[in-house]
């Protein structure tokens, strides 16, 4: 699956604003546009180094007027976000009840916004497939639709795209890179084979509720 970025620099001539996350692959670049005086904040995209390009080189190319901000003080929800990208790399659970009020302001397909809003749902420590989540949409043969989406998820790591894999264990594909994936995955405590696909008969398997 090849990941393409959501956001385009066309979608909008406002400036946004970027912080940058470090990680151990290499630093996360969050973009929003908006401030919380004089407009509403709307996050725009959460991009994740990969081998190939860095965050901010990706960032810089959707978007044409990226102004930084310091850690030390951004906006309440990018602290929020930043919170939960810093617990998803750490392990440690996170809150997402933010995501589906994101994920209206956001520019998606009905489709895409509830396959998103489903797969946010997947707690720590818990896997899923890409056939399961396309049959949770009410649509089970939209598996490859379903694997397009989560190519495409404009917030990576607050949306958890990494807790879905394929129906044999194996990763399929990450925006972060395979290495990254696994590398989430093991520390939410997902056990693995030696051949890096996941123990389906020992991993804890997400069943959505209808």
């Amino acid at each position: 699956m090849n990941d393409k970025p959501a956001g385009k620099r066309t979608a909008s001539n406002s400036p946004c604003s970027h912080i940058q996350v470090p990680s151990i692959f290499g630093d996360i670049v969050i973009v929003w546009e908006g401030t919380s005086e004089s407009s509403p904040i709307q996050l725009r995209r959460i991009y994740l180094p990969n081998e190939k390009t860095s965050a901010l080189s990706r960032a810089r190319q959707d978007f044409e007027n990226l102004v930084c901000e310091s850690m030390d003080d951004p906006p309440l929800i990018m602290r929020i976000i930043i919170n939960i990208i810093q617990s998803t790399l750490t392990g440690i659970p996170a809150d997402r009840s933010c995501v589906d009020a994101i994920l209206e302001t956001t520019p998606l397909s009905p489709f895409a916004r509830r396959a998103l809003s489903l797969e946010a749902r997947i707690p720590h420590g818990h896997v899923s497939s890409y056939r399961a989540l396309a049959e949770a949409t009410g649509n089970p043969r939209a598996v490859r639709a379903v694997a397009h989406v989560l190519s495409e998820n404009p917030f990576p790591l607050l949306i958890p795209c990494h807790r879905v894999i394929a129906s044999n264990g194996a990763l399929a594909g990450f925006q972060g890179g395979l290495a990254m994936k696994q590398y989430l995955l093991g520390r939410e405590g997902i056990p693995f084979l030696p051949d890096s696909r996941v123990d389906l008969t020992r991993a804890q398997f997400w069943t959505f509720s209808s």
